[in-house]
């Protein structure tokens, strides 16, 4: 208790020193990374079903992410990756009673109406629930600064959703 009483009494460069042999101490001690790291599996086309759905800005934009569980069977199977849709706007973000609006032409519409066959004006993120869905995964490689990621930071994402199983 008395080491800590001093450490407060020293003078700016007294405490340089001190915090530089502390760190010296622990070479050993490994930085803990926050976040989530999600997964990295082979690009291609795999079977996927709808996990579930949130919505939260990136780069200033509202975004819809949603949630999908690889269905091929083998060593990916049940890897949960995820799709982002760019919003137009969203209202009540975090409730239960989120709406949000998209454009006409948007990757959202296109892939709705690719599987659901439903009136663009009745689709919902959770439409993609029960449908055993073909997603091509991509890797990211690059941050959003454009840089090139290293191996260890890359991660797999569904580029997209080409269509609907047919069973």
């Amino acid at each position: 208790m008395n080491d800590l009483v001093k450490v407060e009494t020293l003078s700016s460069k007294q405490e340089e020193n001190l915090s530089q042999s502390v760190i010296a101490s622990f070479p050993n001690q490994y930085v803990t990374v926050v976040g989530r790291q999600w997964p990295l599996i082979p690009e291609g086309i795999y079977q996927a079903g709808y996990v579930k759905h949130d919505f939260q800005p990136a780069f200033g934009v509202p975004r819809v992410f949603v949630h999908f569980k690889i269905l091929d069977m083998g060593e990916w199977f049940e890897t949960v990756l995820y799709r982002t849709y760019r919003l137009e706007s969203l209202k009540n973000p975090g409730r239960k009673n989120s709406a949000f609006r998209v454009g006409r032409r948007s990757d959202f519409v296109h892939e709705m109406a690719l599987v659901t066959n439903r009136r663009v004006d009745r689709i919902r993120p959770n439409d993609f629930e029960g449908l055993l869905l073909k997603a091509k995964v991509a890797t990211v490689t690059e941050d959003y600064k454009q840089r090139h990621m290293p191996k260890p930071l890359q991660y797999s994402v569904i580029r997209e959703i080409i269509g609907k199983v047919d069973l």
